[in-house]
């Protein structure tokens, strides 16, 4: 996360497109790893590749956004981002009792999906 504090992205937008694509696989993936070494690494990566695109998702928010509304459009974001986290908790849940591999390899497509899905968008391509 700190170097994501003072990199700075020239094509934002391919920067976190496809760091939510390489997300959705490593997920995909957790459901298939063999033991627990092999788990921990990859939740370790995880975990730096989404440390690092929470910093610019924000730092982008930041400077696109009117200062007079950016502690509304915070908030917002904040309560998609945790408001909603125990509804996705509980369909993750209802998911694991029916099959643990699947609900990884579902959830991870569903969010590279969204990347691609993104990648044919131009605007958010263009996002600086």
């Amino acid at each position: 996360m700190l170097v994501a504090g003072v990199y700075k992205a020239r094509r934002r937008g391919f920067l976190l497109l496809g760091t939510s694509f390489v997300l959705g696989l490593a997920m995909v993936c957790m459901g298939w790893l063999p033991g627990f070494w092999s788990m921990a690494a990859l939740l370790m990566v995880m975990g730096c590749f989404s440390g690092f695109i929470n910093v610019q998702i924000q730092s982008w928010l930041q400077q696109r956004v009117d200062r007079a509304v950016l502690g509304r459009v915070s908030s917002v974001s904040m309560l998609s981002a945790f408001g909603l986290m125990p509804l996705s908790m509980a369909a993750a849940g209802v998911a694991v009792e029916w099959s643990p591999r699947w609900m990884f390899a579902i959830a991870g497509g569903a969010v590279a999906l969204v990347a691609v899905s993104g990648l044919l968008q131009r605007p958010v391509r263009d996002i600086d």
